[in-house]
């Protein structure tokens, strides 16, 4: 999904003539990225599976469910990261 957007993305940004070459260095330029991003998913989504799975002691739809929560709550820790403190608290007031 991540190649064909980068791909018409760059594509739409390159000159007449050069679609092809541009919609294809987009994608070179931003494979990496996406692939690194996608493995962080899927590596914490596997650790947080085999810890609820070890916790509980069971084998159940929950598990997966628990294991998106964690890995969403940590991924959005980490994006807030970036945030100037000024609107980390304005939200944190926000939601008070």
């Amino acid at each position: 999904m991540g190649a064909v957007w980068h791909g018409i993305k760059g594509a739409r940004a390159s000159p007449r003539g050069e679609r092809f070459a541009g919609s294809l260095s987009a994608i070179k330029a931003r494979a990496p990225v996406l692939g690194g991003n996608f493995g962080i998913w899927g590596g914490m989504f596997s650790t947080f599976d085999c810890a609820v799975k070890g916790y509980r002691q069971k084998e159940d739809p929950w598990n997966a469910i628990l294991s998106g929560f964690l890995t969403g709550g940590c991924l959005a820790a980490r994006g807030m990261c970036n945030w100037d403190p000024g609107h980390t608290d304005q939200a944190l007031r926000a939601n008070l």
